[in-house]
């Protein structure tokens, strides 16, 4: 499965001409856009904000992901960076939390239930920037791959939560052990 970045330009993508964003308009690739904690389209700066448009697939959370930048002297600082490009692995890693609770699906197939287990936007003006689009959920998507679901409460199975708090950073947490109700 290949992901793409759908850009940082503040356009509105798949209009042709100039306004296109490649390689995340070719056919076959997940189109990533990116989100704010607000769950709006992410917004940098006046002219550097997630693209938009209908050929964006999925949008994942693209401000402030924290980084920690490693220097060749061995120094490390912990920063944040924005954009798509930190938006689609976000996106990627639900993918693969979908293939590995269901290892038997084709790639066609975790697509699907990526995108189809994708959770509307909290703010106005996103479907009007993303009308094809939903923010990804990884564990509505684990959820959705599981080839059954357990029959008794208690049943453990791996979760992981992709938050987007308006009041701090994006975060994700892994954790195991959590049973599944």
């Amino acid at each position: 499965i290949v992901f793409g970045a759908a850009g940082n330009a503040n356009t509105n993508i798949g209009l042709g001409g100039t306004a296109e964003s490649y390689p995340a308009e070719f056919p076959n690739v997940v189109c990533v856009g990116a989100s704010q904690q607000n769950d709006d389209r992410a917004y940098w700066s006046a002219n550097s904000q997630s693209n938009y448009g209908t050929p964006v697939d999925i949008v994942a959370p693209g401000s402030d992901i924290p980084m920690m930048d490693v220097w060749p002297s061995g120094a490390y600082t912990y920063n944040s960076w924005d954009g798509t490009s930190f938006a689609s692995p976000g996106a990627m890693g639900v993918a693969a939390l979908i293939w590995s609770a269901n290892p038997s699906l084709t790639n066609q197939g975790v697509v699907d239930i990526l995108l189809a287990t994708t959770d509307a936007s909290r703010h106005q003006d996103f479907a009007v920037d993303f009308p094809s689009a939903g923010i990804a959920n990884a564990a509505k998507g684990v959820l959705a791959a599981l080839t059954t679901v357990p029959a008794n409460a208690g049943v453990v199975y791996p979760y992981i939560n992709f938050w987007r708090p308006v009041d701090s950073s994006t975060m994700i947490s892994i954790s195991g052990g959590v049973g599944v109700t």
